[in-house]
């Protein structure tokens, strides 16, 4: 039996946007009850349709998408729509990956909005965020072909990728 897991909208917790408009978001628990619904599932197949979010959340819910592959429940992701930041790298936790050439995947630079503080706090977060970019980096050279400084130069000026353009690099 196929487990179905749907991950469709923001990484991370439920928001409101300045316009009122509720957004719900995708938090690992959710994930974890999509694939607890499935006891009797061999493997998943995870929809993903996403623009990313937040990092911490979505590396937790690649960790646990791995750890179903650890356990002889091999994950198949599909792109369903947009797959952006954090949440390529969700799609990547699958053994086997359909993209759909309708759609394109979004790389960046990790950023942090609305951060304050005096200088040294700023400093701080930079430096976090260094690592997490550095980390990111890290993880993504694993899977393509172009190098670090191509990939530098993707991230950093947030580039879309076609489908071919994910299986060729």
């Amino acid at each position: 039996m196929i487990g179905k897991i749907s991950i469709h909208g923001h990484i991370g917790p439920s928001y409101v946007d300045e316009t009122g408009k509720f957004h719900k978001g995708v938090e690992l628990l959710d994930v974890i009850e999509q694939a607890e619904s499935f006891p009797e599932a061999t493997s998943f197949e995870v929809s993903i349709n996403s623009p990313g979010g937040f990092v911490d959340v979505g590396n937790s819910i690649y960790d646990y998408l791995q750890s179903l592959n650890k356990s002889k429940r091999p994950v198949t992701t599909i792109q369903d729509g947009l797959v952006g930041s954090i949440s390529t790298k969700i799609f990547l936790a699958g053994v086997n990956r359909i993209v759909d050439d309708r759609y394109k995947f979004w790389i960046h630079n990790p950023f942090q909005e609305k951060v304050t503080g005096d200088a040294d706090q700023l400093r701080a977060h930079a430096e976090a965020l260094d690592e997490v970019e550095k980390d990111l980096r890290k993880f993504y050279a694993e899977f393509n072909t172009i190098g670090d400084v191509g990939l530098d130069g993707l991230m950093k000026i947030e580039t879309g990728l076609t489908a071919d353009q994910c299986m060729k690099f």
